[in-house]
């Protein structure tokens, strides 16, 4: 592999979501951030509607998103869209953690039966479930700080894993790779 595709390659799958999702943040960040006010003379100026997402933040951070999304026209169907959204990527996420339980309980990289995925989604949504009711809020909390105290080792192994897979790739010499030639014309029509 050339030096110029390792370069594409890197930054079109590996940085080019990073930068877009840093640029995301900055927009809407901000954007926030002069809603609610940005410093004491903002504040002072923008009178009872200062603080007003700071507010909504304390009270539930959840539903904050839709204290700032009224700040903008046409607010019912961006509120819309981004339960939308939201419940697009707990479904996926859900399919793709069902995905990986089923090949880890298969020992197999195909995914096992349709029907084996199946129950494992079930069994997950149903212990969220049971979590979320039996302990409520409590159990919620928990989860959440179950998934960032699981999620520091990972990104640190993600990192680590960033900087092997350049150094792997760039020591790999595929010029010499050759995939085949074409069919020929009239063995294709026999």
């Amino acid at each position: 592999m050339t030096e110029g595709a390792i370069r594409e390659f890197v930054l079109g799958v590996l940085f080019a979501p990073s930068i877009f999702t840093l640029v995301w943040f900055a927009i809407f960040g901000w954007s926030a951030m002069e809603i609610d006010g940005i410093g004491s003379a903002a504040r002072e100026a923008m009178g009872d509607q200062a603080g007003v997402l700071s507010a909504a933040v304390a009270e539930s951070i959840p539903l904050a998103m839709f204290a700032f999304f009224d700040n903008f026209p046409a607010a019912t169907l961006i509120q819309g869209l981004a339960v939308v959204i939201v419940a697009i990527f707990f479904a996926t996420s859900s399919d793709s953690a069902s995905l990986v339980v089923d090949m880890l309980c298969t020992g197999s990289p195909d995914p096992g039966p349709w029907h084996q995925r199946v129950f494992w989604g079930v069994s997950e949504g149903m212990l969220a479930a049971m979590l979320i009711v039996l302990a409520g809020d409590a159990g919620l909390t928990a989860l959440q700080e179950v998934i960032t105290v699981v999620g520091l080792p990972m990104f640190i192994l993600v990192f680590v894993m960033m900087f092997s897979l350049l150094r792997g790739l760039s020591h790999e010499d595929l010029s010499e790779v050759r995939v085949g030639s074409p069919p020929n014309p009239e063995k294709l029509n026999e």
